[in-house]
């Protein structure tokens, strides 16, 4: 249900925003695996405060700059 869900979501993006949508859609797929991944635990909490942050500066960074080209 979840992979159908998300199918028909990445169809809605891509139709309605065009390749914005397309990105911003695989950016967020990024996002969700990156929580999903089981480093967490082996990391000292400065290390996976790091990544967090490196992360949502890089999404960040890659989102501005989609949404510049998709105008």
């Amino acid at each position: 249900m979840s992979q159908l869900l998300t199918l028909e979501f990445l169809q809605n993006a891509t139709l309605n925003l065009g390749l914005g949508g397309l990105c911003l859609f695989i950016l967020y797929l990024l996002y969700k695996n990156l929580i999903r991944l089981n480093i967490y635990s082996k990391l000292n909490s400065r290390q996976t405060y790091n990544v967090i942050i490196l992360f949502v500066i890089v999404i960040s960074i890659l989102t501005i700059f989609v949404v510049t080209l998709s105008v």
